[in-house]
């Protein structure tokens, strides 16, 4: 089955991504096999692919890259055959669903203009669904657990680059990491769905731009847009610690293109809020917690986590940013979103507690509120957005 990037890796114990073994890409296509739309209620986790038509659901409506006020789209050159995995045994040896199914595509986009390190503008999106009540097995770990209802989005997957490195992970002196593609270029993705109702999201992403739109007939467009933010990537092999969290240091800067979002029946947001939109939390963070809601103190954390030092042995600096769209700000604070600018406060502290020093901004732009928080430091800092008024 495809997988997600090795950077995102940390979040597997969160439920947030499905990890598997990579298998050999698939025939040629053949006739048109696009899916209209997801069962709700059948566990299957399905990798999403362009939409037929106008009236389809559960699939891609663009991909584009913005550049100077300009849309560009990409368009979808080489449909891939669906290709199905039944349910495994656990103890079998073998990754992949204990019930339901999944269903994953190796569609080729081309995007004018895409920048990458290889020249070449095709790439090979990661974008699916899964359902509720799927459950899943990982052989490498031996463990069985839940997975939650999600979208998840990984858009750029490049090649892999063999470059010296002490120690090495080869026996020519190299290690592997993978192609740079989009570094500085900001894209968007606009997703139809049937029954999913976001409650909240991660991403990796600056300057998010996020939007809800109900569709006619039923379903909804999602609409996410933002710049790859430097996340730390690391090196396997050559004695290093493959605990990435443990490490003191990364190897490299990845940018990866992702987006997870949670469906609404998440419990640690408001249901209340629900109809209203969802938060956008992005980080350049390795690994870290789920974004969480105290209704006590109306406040919104999240813990990240990424070694403290970069590539060049220089301090890790971090970058936090929260999109929250106005009917959603408004049902969480209960206040005018234009004016939470003065009303509430970013708070950066340390494993222990201690205050960290950080740039801090809240302003209401693009429909919603940006929250941003800049230049702390890692390993594993706490951000709280809270009220002024209200002290822990």
């Amino acid at each position: 089955m495809k997988t997600i990037g090795l950077a995102t890796a940390a979040v597997l114990a969160a439920g947030l991504l499905i990890g598997v073994p990579v298998q050999a890409a698939p025939a040629q296509p053949q006739a048109d096999t696009r899916p209209q739309a997801v069962d709700r209620d059948t566990p299957i986790r399905m990798e999403l692919t362009a939409c037929a038509n106008d009236e389809s659901r559960d699939c891609i409506e663009s991909i584009s890259l913005v550049s100077g006020g300009e849309i560009i789209p990409a368009r979808l050159i080489t449909p891939g055959v669906p290709i199905v995995y039944k349910p495994v045994k656990p103890g079998q040896g073998e990754t992949g669903p204990v019930g339901g199914s999944a269903i994953d595509r190796y569609d080729v986009w081309q995007l004018p203009g895409l920048a990458t390190e290889s020249g070449i503008d095709t790439f090979d999106p990661f974008i699916a669904i899964t359902t509720p009540d799927m459950r899943w097995y990982n052989a490498d770990t031996d463990s069985e657990y839940d997975v939650p209802a999600q979208v998840n989005i990984e858009l750029l997957q490049g090649a892999w680059i063999d470059e010296p490195a002490i120690p090495a992970c080869n026996p020519d002196g190299t290690c592997g990491r993978p192609e740079l593609k989009g570094v500085g270029q900001t894209f968007r993705v606009v997703l139809r769905t049937s029954w999913f109702k976001p409650a909240v999201a991660r991403s990796h992403l600056a300057d998010t731009v996020l939007k809800i739109e109900r569709l006619t007939g039923g379903g909804s467009r999602l609409t996410v847009q933002g710049e790859a933010l430097n996340s730390p990537g690391f090196y396997w092999g050559g004695g290093r610690n493959p605990a990435a969290e443990e490490r003191e240091q990364f190897d490299y800067y990845d940018y990866r293109w992702t987006v997870y979002m949670m469906d609404a029946n998440d419990p640690r947001f408001p249901e209340k809020c629900a109809s209203k939109g969802f938060p956008l939390i992005s980080g350049n963070q390795w690994g870290g917690g789920t974004p969480m809601w105290n209704p006590r103190t109306q406040e919104m954390n999240l813990v990240m986590s990424a070694p403290h030092l970069n590539g060049e042995g220089a301090a890790f600096r971090g970058h936090y940013e929260a999109f929250i769209p106005a009917a959603y700000a408004r049902c969480l604070w209960q206040a005018d979103p234009k004016r939470l600018q003065s009303r509430l406060m970013v708070e950066v502290t340390s494993e222990e507690g201690e205050e960290k020093a950080a740039s801090t901004s809240i302003a209401f732009r693009d429909g919603g509120v940006r929250i941003v928080a800049r230049n702390f430091t890692f390993s594993s800092p706490k951000i709280t957005v809270r009220p002024k008024t209200k002290r822990r």
